[in-house]
């Protein structure tokens, strides 16, 4: 039995890496087979993304020691959707954030700060409350073709963004936390595609409203388990019109959307911690190899990077 365990999991990291032949040449000493993170099941999978939804669907009754009050949860809450779905358009803001997407948002919206908030420890507080989901939309049918990331619910995230803004200012004046939304739904605004700020609906005005309380129960996600244990989800119409796949929207315009996501995801990966530890300690070789072959402007075109790729065996081999 043992000896199968282990060719089930050598086919599972088999399948990992598919487009790799030769990964295990490829691994830092470092780095065993063993510790390479392995798929879920779908049992436990299924689990967690059900018990996700259960804590997000108490942020309506916020927990008496937040400083944040429940008008203001939901305001927040919007903003930060709109930043998850700017780069997982086809579904996952319901759950959480992913990893990449927070620490796009941190260092956007000027969380970070070398004395009140180093980026490694804001980052540290992230995965420590991280759980490992099939980040997708509730109701998708291919469940197992999507992406495997780190999230922390929404439920899970209020705290670690109340800690974070309480080391820049008094977190327990409400005017001061109205101000720092309001400044978080600007940055948004200008930094976010226009898909994400208009599915969600982050207008000044609309947020205005809900602050007031007018419109804070249009999106409501009903969560049952009957008497058998069968468990059903309901939408309010205002959260199933977020879907950006709707057969309303056209074709182009649908391309569109998932363009500006991927450059979105693009510029949120390259800023986890480790790729910028990777490009620090590496700045050298990165800026002569970028000399080489940018143009007088210091522009790399696309066929620059294709010749790149192509003088150092990175495709078809690796990419």
């Amino acid at each position: 039995d043992r000896q199968k365990d282990e060719g089930v999991k050598e086919r599972q990291v088999a399948i990992l890496f598919a487009e790799l032949p030769q990964f295990l040449h490829l691994l830092p000493a470092s780095v065993p087979r063993s510790s390479l993170e392995l798929e879920l099941n779908r049992e436990e999978d299924s689990q967690m993304r059900w018990l996700t939804l259960r804590q997000n669907s108490l942020l309506r009754q916020p927990v008496a020691a937040w400083r944040f009050r429940r008008n203001e949860v939901l305001m927040l809450l919007q903003v930060l959707k709109a930043w998850t779905l700017s780069s997982w358009p086809k579904g996952g803001a319901e759950m959480g954030m992913d990893r990449s997407s927070f620490c796009r948002f941190i260092l956007d919206v000027g969380l970070v700060d070398q004395h009140k908030v180093p980026y490694f420890w804001a980052v540290h507080l992230f995965d420590s409350l991280a759980k490992p989901l099939r980040f997708c939309a509730v109701d998708d049918q291919m469940l197992s073709s999507a992406p495997l990331l780190p999230v922390v619910s929404w439920w899970d995230l209020f705290p670690i963004l109340e800690h974070l803004a309480g080391q820049h200012f008094k977190i327990g004046q409400s005017n001061l936390r109205v101000k720092f939304i309001e400044h978080v739904a600007e940055i948004a605004r200008l930094r976010l595609p226009s898909f994400a700020q208009k599915v969600m609906n982050i207008s000044k005005e609309h947020l205005e409203l809900m602050h007031q309380g007018v419109g804070v129960d249009d999106e409501q996600m009903t969560i049952t388990e009957d008497a058998t244990g069968k468990r059903s989800i309901s939408k309010s119409r205002s959260l199933r019109a977020q879907n950006v796949q709707n057969d309303k929207v056209s074709s182009r315009v649908q391309l569109h959307i998932l363009e500006d996501a991927a450059k979105q995801r693009q510029k949120s990966l390259l800023v986890e911690p480790e790729v910028l530890q990777l490009l620090w300690q590496h700045e050298a070789v990165f800026k002569a190899l970028h000399k080489a072959y940018a143009d007088d402007r210091g522009h790399m075109s696309f066929a620059a990077v294709v010749q790149l790729c192509s003088d150092f065996s990175l495709a078809p081999k690796l990419i």
